[in-house]
């Protein structure tokens, strides 16, 4: 009876990745911006990198009353049906509540898939998920699902596959079997001492205690009674006595332990039982009653615990299983009989207590070696566990020598459990000497057991702490000891790491226009508990590059000392080919921009933030370069698009690859043209639409597969600038090393999913990214076809592609680019000036100021070229003045551009755009209107009444300008020509 772990033997839970870089990359996904939205407050999440859904989230008090309201949001968040969990646990203990959430799916238990709401006081502070990928198949009657953890090479998981299997049962073994039979797990309840030894008073060979029997029955053959705390009861006469009570039954080797005695009965080990039945009925009872002082509400306390020992079959080990004790005999000369020491008994009881205590997460093997271990050291205050275990007297373990994470990872779950249990016995060392051997003692007693209780794994281990630590329901105000505990936690590699549980939010930039200005960058950085980690705010710097600069490498302070400052980016901070760019910082906001670019122009940038000593940094992309954020500047005109709403009848897609398809039905194809289905992978909504090409909505792709979609020819009408295919994608697939998405164009590869050493590197999207491919219109012949591939080996598989608003585009409005948009001829002053912007593109070869009068210059030759720049520099403002504009005359001005053009002659832009590149300018006529007539006038010639007006001057021809040789006709002229011109008539002022 009592309650039993939350989830079954096979909900396994190897280590989780803790990658800075991918979880921020991670926490800037719509999906979780939106959830923190909808919620208000400062959120902080953990997440699973092998799928992308949460892990633990840290929450800001949300009231328990909202908590189904929660759960579906957590349930959406990573991909799942709400109506998929439902309450099936509240554990309680004092101010604390943990609600559980377990998950069927389609009618199948969903082996340790769950969602769990950790309160205090009514109010939510953290939340735990697992939420698995689910499989293609419906479960048939009987079936579970189970979300096996696929390794890659490692001891960490790398992924998970879900898979339909029956549980077979014998005994405390399980096997899974899947439809084909396959035994695809098998699992032991039984858990272990790994260090076996006995004693007397706690070992072989110490002096032999008396203490009261307590809770075994006495009879004098009419009446019974069990023994009281002092071993007393009310019986006399002749009596028996067997070792059966209301919390422990003990056996030998499955028989009955009956002792016939009168009067003060001592069961005596050795003589009247055997040593271990003595040693495991005493202390049976100790560590019961650390666990009723510590956790009184803990379930198992209830049970009657059957306790076997001496059982015969083998030697030299001990074990706890589904509420049991089982104890083996030593061997001469090798072992001591395990039941013979208190230490094993206290390990093993630890294992019940990690069993029934939890009310969330699952059972991890090594969290509850090391569970067990601890409770054994704590009891007896002593981090030697079983001396005496061995006959040379050595112990078993240790747990006050440090063990850290990944350092000591060995994947065996008693040598790995010393991680956990070394952090657990340093804690209760530093609270004894800070609180008193009782108090801190006690505190990091009730502080293992809150952990506990929610089922961590090693990895897990920071979040169940700080989590057992909290007093108010609310993480993101911090815990009481949250700052010493961190420490500690990182000391042992289970904390977050030097800079912190730090929450990151950006929305990534996509393509930008012609004639922006500047490129807006704003990010989100918080430091969840503020002055725990060593996260330097001053460090955060924003770095820019255009092209194919290499990633930088190092850190930007190697060579140079950083001084910090408000920037984000000190003054010797430098790499080479990137820009860092000033940020402003607005509390947990930081905003920047980066400058202007040419048209065409490719851009990357990423984030940095690192530990105040600079040990520590952390960039946005990881080192790896699929993840830096890219954007390309430039008017975009669309040649060809797809947007799959009427189903892309004119496209091909098939098993196998465009180049091998698939004649032997080999693979399968899995393309579709409709709405996505959503999931731990997919999409829930188009990107734009209601359609997208996905490869299995709503599932994943097929292991040891091949497949392909592929586009109708495309007429590429000359090609362009910036020619490009660029789509949206949301692509989920493992690393390259094992499955590989590439896009082809004319059955040549362009991009592939990045492939690493270690093969962990998933690209797991989580948003629609948009991707451009640079497309050469003469190397592809004019045309081209593009394919995208999938290849999967036998291992993990996620959702694939899913594709949206594929186009072939270009620069668009080429002759617009080169036309200056702020022309100004001045109108109004004694002098007439002219000023522009030289127009913002490359290659620009050449500038030209034409002057015509009675209307616009319609080309380089048509008028008085006044300004020549054969080395026009983009985006320069350019002042020239006409010295030969005379008041009163009126003239048009058109500035024409030109690009390179082909050999070495220029190709001149002649659009003439009034208020962009051209305009009307003068100088204002003279006033005429001088007053009285002048009588004495000898200049004049002419008496007091008047003389002759003076003849009216001729505007100067535009045939013939005043001092300038500029001026052509016919077709524009040669560089050679225009030169000499240019020096002889221009006046340039900047």
């Amino acid at each position: 009876g009592g309650a039993t772990a939350p989830d079954a033997a096979a909900a396994v839970a190897p280590p989780l990745a803790r990658t800075p870089a991918v979880q921020w990359r991670l926490d800037a996904r719509p999906a979780w911006r939106a959830f923190r939205a909808r919620w208000g407050g400062r959120w902080a999440a953990r997440w699973d990198e092998r799928t992308g859904a949460p892990r633990f989230l840290y929450a800001p008090g949300v009231p328990l009353g909202r908590a189904a309201e929660l759960v579906a949001d957590v349930a959406r968040l990573g991909g799942a049906d709400p109506a998929e969990f439902a309450l099936v646990s509240d554990r309680r203990h004092g101010e604390r509540r943990i609600l559980r959430y377990a998950r069927t799916w389609r009618g199948a238990p969903v082996e340790g898939d769950e969602i769990a709401l950790v309160a205090t006081s009514g109010r939510v502070g953290g939340v735990w998920a697992r939420i698995s990928p689910v499989p293609r198949a419906t479960p048939l009657p009987g079936e579970h699902l189970l979300p096996l953890p696929v390794f890659r090479g490692g001891i960490a998981a790398t992924g998970v596959r879900p898979v339909l299997a029956r549980p077979e049962v014998d005994g405390p073994v399980t096997t899974w079997r899947d439809r084909a039979g396959r035994v695809v797990l098998r699992t032991d309840a039984r858990r272990f001492a790994s260090v076996e030894v006995a004693h007397y008073d706690r070992t072989v060979g110490d002096p032999m205690v008396t203490d009261p029997a307590r809770e075994v029955t006495v009879s004098d053959g009419a009446t019974s009674e069990v023994t009281d705390d002092a071993g007393q009861h009310g019986l006399s006469g002749e009596l028996e006595v067997t070792l059966t009570g209301p919390h422990a039954t003990i056996t030998v080797d499955g028989d009955d332990v009956v002792v016939a005695g009168s009067g003060d009965i001592t069961l005596t080990g050795g003589e009247d039982v055997t040593q271990s039945t003595a040693t495991v009925l005493h202390h049976f009872h100790v560590v019961r009653d650390w666990l009723a002082d510590r956790w009184p509400d803990h379930p198992w306390l209830d049970d009657e615990v059957p306790i076997d020992v001496e059982v015969s079959g083998s030697y030299c080990n001990a074990w706890y299983t589904s509420g049991t004790l089982n104890f083996l005999p030593g061997y001469p000369g090798y072992c001591n009989d395990f039941g013979e020491i208190a230490d094993i008994v206290y390990h093993e009881y630890g294992h019940g207590i990690h069993n029934y205590i939890l009310a969330a997460g699952t059972w991890a093997g090594d969290v509850s070696e090391g569970s067990a271990d601890y409770v054994s050291a704590t009891i007896n205050d002593d981090p030697v566990i079983a001396p005496g275990a061995w006959p040379d007297g050595s112990a078993i373990r240790e747990i006050d020598e440090d063990h850290v994470y990944p350092d000591d990872l060995v994947g065996e779950s008693h040598e790995d459990g010393l991680i956990w249990a070394s952090f657990l016995w340093d804690l209760r060392e530093a609270w004894a000497d800070a609180y008193g051997a009782g108090t801190g003692v006690e505190m990091a007693d009730e502080l293992f057991l809150g952990a506990l209780s929610q089922g961590p794994t090693l990895t897990d281990a920071y979040e169940a702490v700080v989590l057992a630590d909290d007093d108010d329901g609310d993480l993101s105000n911090g815990t009481p000891h949250a700052c010493e505990l961190v420490d500690l936690l990182d000391a042992h590699g289970l904390g977050p790491g030097p800079i912190g549980v730090v929450s990151f939010d950006h929305e990534p930039l996509e393509d930008q226009p012609s004639a922006a200005e500047g490129y807006p960058v704003r990010f989100e950085l918080y430091e969840l508990t503020e002055g725990c980690g060593d996260f330097d705010p001053d460090s955060v710097q924003l770095w820019f590059a255009t092209g194919d600069t290499p990633l930088p490498e190092g850190t930007p302070w190697d060579g140079g000392d950083d001084t910090g400052g408000d920037t984000g980016a000190s003054e010797d901070a430098s790499w080479d080919g990137w820009t860092a760019v000033p940020l402003e910082r607005d509390g947990d906001t930081w905003s920047g921009t980066i400058p202007r670019q040419l048209p065409t122009t490719r851009v990357r940038y990423f984030m940095l933030a690192a530990s105040t000593d600079r040990d520590e940094v952390v960039t946005t992309h990881g080192g790896l370069e699929e993840a830096v954020w890219t954007f390309t500047v430039g008017d975009r005109e669309a040649i060809w698009c797809e947007d799959f709403e009427s189903g892309a009848p004119d496209w091909e897609h098939g098993p196998g690859l465009p180049d091998e398809p698939d004649t032997e039905g080999v693979y399968t194809d899995q393309w579709a043209f409709d709405a996505p289905a959503g999931g731990v992978f997919d999409p829930d909504a188009p990107y734009e639409g209601a359609a997208i090409a996905i490869t299995e909505p709503g599932g994943e792709y097929l292991p040891d597969n091949r497949q392909y979609l592929l586009s109708p020819e495309v007429d590429l009408d000359g090609g362009g600038r910036m020619l490009m295919l660029s789509f949206h994608r949301w692509l989920t697939v493992e690393d390259g090393l094992y499955d590989q998405a590439r896009v082809l164009v004319n059955g040549e590869p362009a991009w592939a999913n990045p492939a690493t050493e270690g093969g962990e590197q998933h690209t797991l999207d989580g948003r629609w990214v948009q991707q451009d491919i640079d497309l050469d219109a003469e190397a592809l012949g004019g045309s081209a076809r593009f394919a995208w591939t999938l290849s999967s080996d036998p291992g993990l598989e996620f959702g694939g592609w899913a594709l949206d608003e594929v186009c072939v585009v270009r620069l668009a409005d080429v002759p617009g680019h080169y036309r200056v948009r702020d022309l100004d001829a001045s109108d109004d002053a004694d002098t007439l000036t002219i000023t522009w912007t030289q127009p913002f593109i490359e290659p620009l070869a050449a500038t030209a100021l034409v002057r015509k009068r009675d209307g616009w210059p319609e080309s380089v030759d048509d008028g008085l070229i006044l300004h020549l720049d054969l080395d026009p520099t983009p985006g320069e403002v350019i002042t020239v003045e006409d010295p030969e504009a005379l008041p009163g005359e009126t003239w048009h001005y058109a500035l024409f551009a030109a690009d390179e053009g082909e050999d070495g002659e220029p190709a001149w832009y002649t659009d003439v755009v009034e208020d962009e590149n051209a305009d009307v300018g003068g100088i204002p006529a003279p006033d005429t209107d001088t007053g009285p007539a002048d009588t004495g006038s000898a200049d004049t010639g002419a008496a007091g009444d008047g003389g002759a007006a003076p003849e009216e001057a001729e505007p100067p021809a535009e045939e013939a300008p005043r001092s300038c040789g500029c001026g052509v006709a016919g077709s524009a002229a040669p560089w050679a020509w225009l030169l000499p011109a240019w020096f002889a008539a221009v006046r340039r002022r900047r």
